[in-house]
């Protein structure tokens, strides 16, 4: 039967527009993240600040689409109330606008511009200790995003008394996103190691910039595309020692520690793996990845029991409670995205099918059919599920039960679509189907017909000699049913 645990390694590279600077400069920001939580006082108000928030407005730091591209807020964005308040010349409107936009759950993309806006116009309005606040904020958040540059220039000036009109962080910034920029295109355009050379170009020219980060993260992603493991682990780690202690629950320490669970995983590390994902899993501020953490887990949980199955090996039955309890809670949690609901609710199914439980099956199956079957995005995970519920009910002999569920699986797996590549489940599914008609008395063109479709579609498979045998047995016993 296969296997529908899901490997975060087979995903595309995720666009990350948004990271850190140097070790250094972290190491500060984290302090300064400390004192504040100390109540240390702000620096008295200097009569240039007014002027520096002026001067990050002139200079415009990073564009909203540079610095998350894709992503302009709607009309009824709350940013877009924010930005129209400023343009009014309504700072304090417009500051408790932030508030608001902050107070309730948002995406990233608000959150990050929300916090941006407030710290400099409560630096404008000569409001420090928010600004301060709100950008340090900021900083442990979203120490990747572009516009943490201003963030730290801001805060250099407040904490340090650094000249202010001393912009090299941003320029350099500037400079360095363009050539991550160059990297992002030339992995589009298919051209990994020119991709490789240019985020290495971003971390030895500018490795005290937010790009530096995006670099790092990319080339793990590029590593992983390659399956090469080994080399994706050093990337993900450098983010973390760069920014896993000032924030540690920023997306970008999140996405590395999800990452490099996934790495070690594959590379049989569990206790390793264990612990990023730990780490992630039933953080509310990131839902899609706490839930991915969730189902990484649970496969762990599932694979070890099932290693410990056929080996025969005494199993506590407490662990397979606390297996299906997991599976329960994320498929009931209305914070994670719908497809780890889905493959949670499938673990649940297999488990119930490696361990006989024939009815639990069918049960199991009926809800999730009920929520997903007919969305096409969750094709895999049906297909995978009526396979399950196809083999235990040929395990039953229930032959002509068994056959629609099998011809559903090749409906949704038409020739040129396979779910499972290298995994025997395709096949499989043809010739179990081949096997079910020839129990129920099908005709013998359609039992040669399955035959030669098993044949044609996987020529290696290690099924068809059977199948071939299968029909030459259903085509001589009805032969001679006839010359009787």
């Amino acid at each position: 039967m296969p296997t529908i645990v899901s490997s975060t390694l087979a995903r595309e590279p995720e666009e990350l527009h948004m990271m850190s600077y140097p070790r250094h400069t972290l190491l500060v920001v984290g302090q300064m993240v400390s004192e504040v939580r100390r109540g240390v006082s702000v620096v008295p108000c200097c009569p240039l600040c007014r002027l520096f928030g002026l001067l990050v407005l002139a200079l415009g730091v990073i564009s909203s689409a540079q610095a998350v591209r894709g992503q302009s807020p709607s009309p009824a964005s709350p940013i877009t109330a924010i930005r129209q308040l400023e343009a009014d010349g309504q700072v304090g409107s417009a500051i408790e606008a932030c508030k608001v936009a902050l107070a309730g759950p948002a995406s990233d993309y608000v959150l990050s511009e929300a916090l941006y806006h407030k710290a400099r116009l409560c630096l404008a309005a000569e409001r420090l200790p928010e600004a301060r606040a709100a950008a340090i904020d900021f900083m442990a958040r979203f120490p990747e995003l572009s516009r943490a540059a201003a963030m730290y220039t801001l805060l250099a000036h407040m904490e340090e008394g650094a000249p202010i009109d001393d912009d090299r962080l941003i320029r350099a910034e500037n400079a360095a996103s363009e050539v991550y920029e160059a990297g992002r295109q030339a992995y589009k355009a298919g051209d990994l190691a020119e991709s490789l050379r240019l985020m290495s170009e971003v971390l030895s020219r500018f490795s005290g910039t937010p790009a530096s980060l995006r670099a790092l993260d990319h080339m793990g992603h590029v590593f992983l595309k390659q399956d090469c493991y080994h080399e994706a682990t050093e990337p993900f780690l450098r983010v973390l020692e760069m920014v896993g202690d000032s924030a540690p629950t920023s997306r970008v320490v999140r996405r590395a520690r999800v990452r490099l669970g996934a790495i070690y995983r594959r590379l049989h590390y569990p206790e390793h793996a264990r612990a990023m994902f730990m780490a992630v899993e039933g953080d509310s501020g990131a839902p899609a990845l706490a839930a991915e953490a969730a189902l990484q887990l649970i496969g762990m949980a599932y694979e070890s029991l099932r290693v410990d199955s056929w080996h025969k090996r005494t199993i506590d039955p407490q662990r397979w409670v606390e297996l299906e309890a997991r599976c329960r809670r994320l498929a009931a949690s209305q914070s994670a995205p719908a497809i780890y609901r889905c493959k949670a609710e499938l673990i649940l199914l297999e488990t119930y099918a490696w361990r006989k439980q024939r009815e639990d099956v069918y049960v199991a199956a009926n809800a999730l059919f009920e929520k997903y079957k007919g969305k096409a995005e969750f094709n895999r995970e049906i297909a995978t599920a009526s396979t399950f519920v196809a083999e235990s009910l040929l395990s039953q002999n229930r032959y002509a039960e068994a056959i629609p569920h099998w011809e559903f699986v090749l409906t949704l797996c038409p020739r040129g679509v396979d779910y499972w590549p290298g995994e025997q489940v395709l096949d499989r599914a043809i010739y179990q189907l081949q096997y079910a008609k020839s129990q129920a008395g099908a005709p013998p063109s359609e039992i040669r017909a399955l035959a030669t479709e098993l044949a044609e579609r996987f020529p290696s498979s290690g099924f068809t000699r059977t199948a071939n045998r299968r029909t030459d047995k259903v085509e001589r016993q009805h032969a001679e049913r006839m010359a009787k």
